[in-house]
């Protein structure tokens, strides 16, 4: 097998990259990194990526989404049908305790439609999990607001 080569790209190289992919090819196979969206990600897992066109995301899903600290798939928690489509969505991982900033529509790149793990698995909407996550978000949010006014 090859050395596999490793470049830094610019933020619009690797946008217009990632995109043209998920243009063109009905999913997209990425690894995962990180362990924030255990158990129902694992680091080493693969993700298959379709892109928004194929499968729109709902309340729930796992997205593949444009941060400004780089790529991200996190569960999307506020967005279609309850938000409109264009006006910010929110995302996070299972694990934090704070929801994302907030992303544009056109900043959630795709929608992950299966996993290929030790279990793989296709990934089913999980509004109970999302629901659960923004509420852990905002009492997360109105802990602080007591505690910056003394309460």
């Amino acid at each position: 097998m090859p050395d596999v080569l490793t470049l830094d790209a610019s933020r619009e190289l690797s946008d217009g990259v990632i995109r043209q992919c998920l243009s063109a090819f009905r999913h997209v196979r990425l690894r995962t990194t990180g362990g924030c969206m255990e158990p129902a990600l694992s680091p080493g897992d693969t993700v298959c990526v379709a892109g928004t066109t194929l499968r729109r995301p709902r309340i729930g899903d796992l997205v593949l989404v444009r941060q400004p600290a780089g790529l991200r798939v996190h569960r999307l928690i506020w967005g279609p049908p309850i938000a409109r489509a264009t006006s910010s969505w929110r995302t996070m991982a299972d694990r934090a305790q704070v929801w994302d900033v907030r992303v544009s529509p056109r900043d959630v790149l795709g929608t992950v439609v299966a996993v290929e793990g030790p279990q793989p698995d296709t990934v089913r909407s999980r509004p109970a999990v999302a629901v659960r996550s923004l509420c852990r978000g905002l009492r997360t949010r109105l802990r602080l607001a007591l505690r910056n006014r003394g309460l």
